[in-house]
């Protein structure tokens, strides 16, 4: 998980499916990410581009060359 989602969205789902850190608290960013970095497993990095994901304005701009390419080609 460490890999694929912030350290926030992590501890989210941990409180919501009940989990407890090991002392017994609730789970906080900096708690996953210390727990993480404890156990040697990689944090998530967002500016790794794959070609999988996109962000949000590199999507508009995908869609919006998508939509205007057939435009452009006949004038």
């Amino acid at each position: 998980m460490g890999a694929r989602w912030p350290d926030e969205h992590i501890a989210a789902t941990l409180n919501r499916m009940g989990s407890k850190t090991p002392l017994g608290h609730t789970w906080s960013a900096k708690r996953v990410g210390d727990y993480r970095r404890t156990k040697g497993v990689a944090g998530y990095e967002s500016a790794i581009k794959d070609g999988r994901c996109l962000t949000m304005v590199e999507a508009a701009e995908k869609a919006e060359k998508a939509a205007s390419a057939p435009t452009r080609s006949v004038s």
